[in-house]
């Protein structure tokens, strides 16, 4: 199982989306999923529509490639923020050569515009998102919840059967306990592991327990 960093690996709630944060992520051996937004013509990395002058993809792209160690673990989740950002995307992933990384929570008119590109793109699914016919069409699942754990180990291992891989929202960034999450994740065969990245504000935490199990 991979694990990435939510916003980066931050102790601080004002560290998440900086530059510190991805440092310590990439240095730790953690992918990061983070936010990507536009400011006056520029990718930007920002959860919110940024007033200022924010940390620009480029350079954190450039960061990655400076950093990573191994690029075959340390995935990139980039969820989208705002629309029609595909053509300056794309050109970013391929002038830097970012391989492995996803982008997701697109609206369905822009995800299909992602798709036509050939760009890895999740779908999302959760208690309120049930399956449908994108699915089959992304590379993988963004798995979520909002009222709590829906889904059990057979449903997570019907997912991967279905859709390849998936990437689950650890039950923290939601308000809950991450054990919630974490001990389901526990019943499941090593082989259904292998394709699931877990999302979490605790990496280390989260390490620490899957390899004590």
């Amino acid at each position: 199982m991979n694990i990435i960093t939510h916003r980066g690996y931050w102790s601080h709630e004002s560290e998440k989306n900086s530059m510190k944060s991805f440092i310590k992520a990439i240095e730790s051996g953690f992918g990061i999923e983070t936010d990507v937004r536009d400011y006056f013509g520029e990718l930007v990395i920002s959860h919110d529509v940024p007033q200022e002058k924010k940390i620009s993809l480029e350079d954190f792209f450039e960061l990655y490639n400076r950093l990573s160690k191994d690029r075959n673990s340390q995935i990139l989740a980039l969820n989208i923020k705002s629309d029609g950002l595909n053509k300056y995307l794309s050109e970013l992933l391929k002038r830097y050569n970012i391989q492995n990384y996803f982008i997701f929570d697109m609206s369905i008119p822009d995800t299909m515009i992602y798709l036509k590109e050939g760009l890895k793109v999740y779908s999302r699914m959760s208690e309120l998102e049930g399956e449908g016919e994108l699915h089959s069409m992304t590379d993988g699942i963004w798995l979520d919840h909002f009222y709590g754990i829906w889904y059990t180990p057979k449903d997570l291992n019907s997912l991967v059967e279905s859709y390849g891989q998936i990437c689950i929202v650890s039950s923290e960034l939601h308000g809950f306990s991450e054990f919630e999450c974490w001990e389901v994740l526990t019943k499941l065969p090593n082989e259904i592991k292998d394709n699931i990245i877990l999302c979490t504000d605790y990496p280390k935490r989260a390490q620490e327990f899957f390899n004590e199990r």
